[in-house]
């Protein structure tokens, strides 16, 4: 049985987790979202003052943990759809050189709205609060991770899924904003990943609005 790793990456407040759920249910994949693990496992704990060191030491578990588990299940043929930040291009880079490295198909899904559309889902969701809510997201904390995402190149989008527009995602915990802001100050080998550099397949892209 054939299975296949997606892979999701986009601008924060885009409606990723909401993309990869009903991903995972339509193609009966398993979805890994670091945003989920990290407020399941680690938000009860977190300290009143947030510090880089704690946040930092457990996104790396969580991705290990993803890791381990995501190939347990590509081996066993099922397909995973990763949502684990990916904000810059180095970080892509390298779930690229796995794939390659280990033979799996993979399919890059690219998910992102406006600026206005994504700031306005944060600012709602900042007052809907829902169940896995972990801290409200300041307008200044949005515009900083802004500054983080690295955009796509042309390359990183041949034969990607495109979803413009994104997706409402109003019960997406806020560690959507405080990873990657963490992360943009951490050495580029903080990820569980090999070194390298690998250019996908050039195949037709689609575009899904």
């Amino acid at each position: 049985m054939s299975s296949t790793l997606h892979v999701i990456f986009g601008p924060s407040g885009a409606g990723k987790t909401t993309y990869a759920h009903a991903f995972a249910r339509r193609e009966k994949a398993v979805a890994f979202i670091l945003d989920e693990w990290m407020a399941r496992l680690f938000a009860p704990d977190m300290p009143e003052k947030i510090e880089y060191e704690w946040m930092l030491d457990r996104v790396a578990r969580c991705e290990a943990q993803i890791w381990s588990t995501a190939a347990g299940a590509l081996a066993a043929g099922t397909s995973v759809i990763l949502d684990i930040g990916l904000m810059r291009r180095a970080d892509r880079a390298r779930v690229r050189e796995i794939a390659e490295a280990t033979g799996l198909p993979i399919q890059w899904h690219f998910v992102t709205a406006s600026t206005e559309a994504r700031r306005a889902r944060v600012a709602e969701r900042n007052v809907v609060r829902g169940e896995n809510f972990a801290i409200e997201v300041t307008p200044e904390m949005f515009e900083f991770v802004e500054g983080v995402f690295e955009g796509p190149e042309p390359f990183e989008l041949e034969g990607a899924v495109i979803i413009e527009g994104g997706l409402r995602a109003l019960r997406r915990v806020s560690f959507d904003v405080l990873i990657p802001a963490l992360l943009s100050f951490a050495p580029h080998n903080h990820s569980f990943f090999p070194p390298g550099r690998l250019r996908p397949r050039p195949v037709p892209g689609r575009t899904l609005t």
